[in-house]
């Protein structure tokens, strides 16, 4: 599957691996999210964002282990579909 980025919240770093991963040939980024056990909009703000870093470079973010919490506020907000989640492990 390659490489699995685990994410834990907000994290600015997390912007320069998915670029870099891109570069490197990866055509999506897989995020683990499973971590993430309070999301709010700021965590959803971070995920969009990182999504959109993505797709600036030609690339995707597919999130994999999202919480139900998790999948609940971006299934409310139509999110879902644009962060590619999925149930269960990579």
């Amino acid at each position: 599957m390659g490489t699995v980025l685990v994410v834990t919240g907000p994290d600015p770093a997390l912007h320069a691996q998915v670029r870099a991963l891109l570069a490197a040939g990866a055509a999506v980024v897989v995020c683990d999210v499973q971590a993430i056990t309070h999301p709010d909009a700021p965590t959803v703000d971070a995920l969009l964002r990182l999504a959109l870093t993505a797709r600036r470079c030609g690339g995707q973010v597919r999130l994999v282990n999202a919480p139900l919490r998790l999948r609940d506020l971006l299934a409310c907000t139509g999110l879902a579909g644009v962060l590619g989640v999925q149930e269960g492990e990579p």
